[in-house]
């Protein structure tokens, strides 16, 4: 894993211990270095248009596996707005996965990131990440 953010108070080793790589560069710099390819899952959480916007539209030229943005629809609107007037095509914007994660309720930060990482893996294993007792009643229920 590499974290990427020009803010060192927030890409630095004491929040990051366990990343393979913790770059203090604005990622749409770093994405021109690192290795993009189809085991690239890229995932934006920066809430700033001035980061997000740029570092979307670099890692929209890879090959990434998967690219996802937080923030909600009105956000993700109002930022594909933007970067339609850049010249990035409304075919590109829909690789983006905006607003990110599945839908799981959460209210927490570490819900959140469930929600974002099972989104990647669905991604990842080509699945839809629908519910496996699907028409079996709800969770909890005895219909199983």
């Amino acid at each position: 894993m590499v974290v990427v953010d020009p803010r060192s108070k927030f890409a630095n080793r004491e929040r990051f211990p366990e990343a393979d790589e913790v770059l203090v560069e604005w990622p749409d710099e770093a994405l021109r270095h690192l290795p993009v390819g189809e085991a690239t899952y890229i995932v934006l959480l920066t809430h700033d248009p001035k980061i997000d916007e740029p570092s979307l539209a670099a890692a929209l030229k890879g090959g990434a596996a998967y690219i996802g943005a937080i923030g909600n629809r009105k956000t993700h609107a109002d930022r594909f707005e933007r970067m339609a007037k850049w010249g990035v095509t409304a075919e590109d914007l829909q690789r983006v996965y905006a607003p990110i994660g599945l839908d799981l309720g959460g209210h927490t930060p570490e819900e959140t990131a469930l929600s974002i990482m099972a989104e990647v893996v669905a991604v990842k294993n080509g699945r839809s990440g629908a519910s496996l007792c699907q028409g079996n009643g709800p969770i909890g229920s005895d219909a199983r």
